[in-house]
């Protein structure tokens, strides 16, 4: 492989962020080799590069959190809830300050699906008929990165905040909290959409005009396949089993498992058909969330949560 390729960038990219998405999936601290590496790169690289090496640096600082509450080193909840929020202001922050390579479109429309069945063949349709066009595989990838840290940085704040609310009444509980929990539970969702809407790009890696993903080069098809296995898990386990949603993620692995050649997508698929999801301790009410007493994480051995991992 070229090394100044944009697949050999981007699959060097991918090798720094997979060692923090497994610390991540694990509850382990981030080596200090890896966040030092990635500041001293910021000097090498491009500044769409930087950007990305940004997020990398506070996915780390995510990661090693997740890791201090898991292993029992931090258990004041409002130690944890001040870290957990100075940990999403960072990310409010890197999103707001997007530089012009990270733009991308949002597609939409009444005729996708008819459109969509001459792109992708027997795969799923796009989710609620949209999707993205990102300039590159590896813009797509970091996006999805911000996404699965925003949803894990938030069910880390809603787990905590519920372990409080339930030492106290019910009537104890305001109102301006529980709209709190709610948008918080809104921004996971949508961040989970955001992710589905990821999808078509990387079953077409920017050819969605011209041509169906299955026309690419075996290597460009499994790398994209690959790079959606955690983003799509994770935005499966934000809803319940049965959910629409996670039942477009299953149709997706089946496609990635099956047409691309990523056998591990086919574990998943096991994995999402019973497990429970990372917020079933917040369930919908009419007028906003409310928190369960009893959860069934304990019983899940992939889909866990920080205080179960």
């Amino acid at each position: 492989m070229n090394p100044s390729s944009p697949l050999s960038s981007l699959s060097l990219d991918a090798n720094d962020t997979s060692q923090i998405i497994c610390c991540l999936q694990r509850a382990m601290r981030v080596p200090d080799s890896l966040i030092d590496c990635s500041k001293v790169a910021m000097f090498l690289r491009t500044r769409a590069d930087v950007y990305g090496d940004r997020l990398i640096g506070i996915a780390g600082r995510l990661s090693n959190l997740r890791a201090d509450i898991n292993m029992g080193l931090l258990v004041d909840p409002h130690e944890i809830l001040s870290a957990a929020y100075g940990i999403e202001a960072e990310l409010m922050g890197w999103i707001a300050a997007l530089p012009p390579e990270f733009l991308y479109t949002n597609v939409e429309g009444p005729t996708l699906s008819d459109i969509s069945s001459n792109m992708w063949g027997q795969g799923p349709h796009p989710y609620n008929n949209k999707y993205h066009i990102y300039n590159d595989l590896w813009t797509c990838h970091t996006f999805n990165q911000y996404r699965c840290a925003r949803i894990i940085v938030s069910e880390i704040i809603l787990t905590c905040l519920r372990q409080l609310s339930l030492n106290v009444p019910a009537a104890a509980i305001s109102n301006d909290l529980l709209e709190h929990c709610t948008r918080l539970r809104n921004t996971t969702r949508q961040l989970a959409n955001d992710i589905c809407a990821s999808v078509p790009y990387h079953f077409s890696v920017g050819n969605i005009p011209t041509g169906p993903f299955d026309s690419l080069p075996v290597n460009q098809s499994y790398v994209a396949g690959l790079l959606l296995l955690w983003p799509l898990v994770l935005a499966g386990a934000t809803e319940s089993l049965n959910h629409p949603l996670r039942k477009w993620v299953i149709s997706c692995f089946r496609l990635i498992g099956h047409s691309m050649g990523v056998d591990q997508a086919l574990a998943l698929v096991e994995v999402l058909e019973c497990e429970s999801g990372i917020f079933d301790g917040v369930g919908d009410g009419d007028d906003g969330i409310y928190f369960r007493e009893t959860v069934s994480l304990a019983t899940n051995r992939v889909l866990v949560g920080t205080w179960a991992s």
